[in-house]
């Protein structure tokens, strides 16, 4: 179970690589990889596991002295599920030693309040990394691009 495709563009802030997974879960690494995002299109079980398997794949694989920037875009998931919760709170565990950034992109919705919240109450308290919710990836991305090594 691997990339489906493998995309590549150019942006002003350098080339895009865009990866395709299983259930329609899409890495994309910015600003010359140095910014890596997942769009989770559901929450539907399966979508989740590859989305915390890749999620934490890239973390783990981080020096020690390297930074994450990570997006992690939740504007097309329709409901907040025990089992999205479970293993959200699963990845800010296994990766709490990590240093860095964390935006997470909600809709602005009744369910994108609920979980902020959840966000705010549960992932924040696990992560040594600064966290923060955005309804728009633009706007997260600007924020993590603060934070680029010089």
């Amino acid at each position: 179970m691997g990339i489906n495709k493998d995309h590549s563009s150019k942006s002003n802030s350098g080339e895009i690589i865009r990866e395709e997974f299983e259930h329609g879960v899409v890495r994309e690494w910015l600003n010359n990889r140095q910014i890596v995002a997942y769009t989770i299109p559901s929450a539907r079980r399966q979508t989740v596991d590859v989305w915390f398997r890749i999620a934490l794949e890239v973390a783990q694989g981080l020096s020690e002295n390297q930074l994450d920037l990570s997006i992690h875009d939740f504007l097309s998931v329709t409901g907040l599920t025990p089992y999205m919760q479970i293993r959200s709170q699963e990845l800010a565990k296994a990766t709490s030693r990590t240093q860095g950034y964390v935006a997470i992109v909600l809709p602005d919705s009744v369910m994108g309040h609920v979980a902020r919240i959840f966000v705010d109450f549960r992932i924040k308290q696990t992560l040594q990394r600064k966290t923060k919710v955005f309804n728009d990836r633009a706007q997260a991305s600007a924020w993590l691009t603060e934070y680029l090594p010089v």
